[in-house]
């Protein structure tokens, strides 16, 4: 494979290739392994580039359509969580890649996408481990319905289902014939079909809730799809990382073109307000676009503390929670004042408490 998973420049793709390629021809390994270290990979090389651009500016600041620098849109540097003796510590490290975040209610899930656990954030600000084990590797996309969360795991090929109030586990579907890297999902509007944006097959399957395996829903004019959002009308949107669009097609399947052109786009959901909200990894921000049309609208926040955004979701009281994924927050914005705070993970202080 020569492309990079997730990287932000193009050096990533070549180092990645390279030990790709190496470990190919020097060493035979089982699926499961060979996946397990592309997930590796993928960590090791953010890690690298953090320290190389440590104290460097190499990203330019991304224009939207009339040439306003979207730092002067909305920069998100009011941190409403930072407490003086707060508690922190090792448990606070348990964040680790948070590659997606869902709100259900009164409840904010997390995918810890390099510790293999999903955390569950409750209203009083606790957090505990709300799933790991059962062959839960690398976990990425959240989807919930009546009562039911899916979890994807990406190393392994398989949705894995739990039960939503007591994180009993419930079995898990999928496998390497039918998946290929599982990552972002979406129920359609009247419960009845999830879809699982597969990344190295570059397609988007369907199954019932139950599991049971509908086929391919799209497989043509996708590459490395990573999210999969479904507009009011039950259209189905999915992000297109390497080709830098959101596709859409009907619930059929039928390719509609392209709604919108994003930079490197991982997350997507629909929003209060009609708008589609897209996380656009390689600005370093939410892009918002027309929900009909697909025009842009703006960028609804970037840059601050927001470092390759890699989901969003909107939570019952209209707070989009994005997940910042190369520096392991978890990110929160009011989407009518556009005030800022974030769950933080490693060296911060906090008033959230850990259980």
């Amino acid at each position: 494979m020569c492309n990079n998973i997730h990287g932000k420049y193009d050096l990533r793709s070549v180092i990645f290739c390279a030990t790709v390629r190496m470990q190919t021809t020097l060493t035979k390994c089982s699926p499961h392994q060979e996946k397990r270290n592309r997930q590796r990979l993928r960590l090791s090389i953010s890690i690298m580039w953090t320290h190389l651009i440590a104290g460097v500016l190499l990203v330019s600041m991304p224009k939207d359509t009339s040439g306003q620098d979207v730092g002067d849109l909305f920069r998100p540097n009011q941190l409403l969580t930072e407490a003086q003796g707060a508690t922190t510590g090792e448990k606070v490290q348990k964040v680790d890649k948070p590659s997606y975040t869902l709100a259900v209610e009164n409840k904010v899930f997390v995918s810890g996408f390099w510790s293999n656990e999903v955390y569950e954030v409750s209203s009083d600000s606790s957090i505990k481990v709300f799933a790991k084990g059962n062959g839960l590797d690398g976990p990425w996309g959240l989807a919930v319905r009546e009562g039911i969360l899916f979890v994807a795991s990406f190393a392994t090929d398989f949705i894995h289902r739990y039960d939503i109030n007591t994180g009993a586990f419930l079995g898990a579907f999928g496998g390497e014939y039918e998946l290929d890297c599982p990552e972002g999902m979406a129920v359609n509007n009247d419960g009845t079909v999830l879809y699982v944006a597969s990344f190295l097959q570059d397609a988007v399957v369907a199954y019932t809730p139950e599991g049971d395996y509908l086929g391919v829903l799209i497989a043509s004019h996708l590459k490395g799809p990573e999210d999969v959002a479904v507009l009011p009308n039950g259209d189905v949107l999915v992000t297109s990382h390497y080709s830098d669009t959101v596709v859409r097609c009907t619930p059929q399947g039928v390719y509609l073109g392209t709604f919108a052109a994003v930079a490197a786009p991982v997350g997507i959901t629909v929003g209060f307000d009609g708008h589609v909200y897209v996380a656009a990894y390689k600005d370093n921000a939410v892009a918002r676009y027309h929900g009909t049309t697909g025009a842009f609208v703006d960028y609804f926040a970037a840059r601050g503390h927001l470092v390759g955004p890699s989901s969003v979701s909107f939570g019952s009281a209209q707070i989009l929670f994005v997940s910042s994924y190369d520096n392991d927050k978890i990110c929160m914005y009011n989407s009518t004042s556009r005030t800022s705070l974030f769950l933080p993970s490693r060296n911060a202080h906090t008033n959230i408490r850990w259980t």
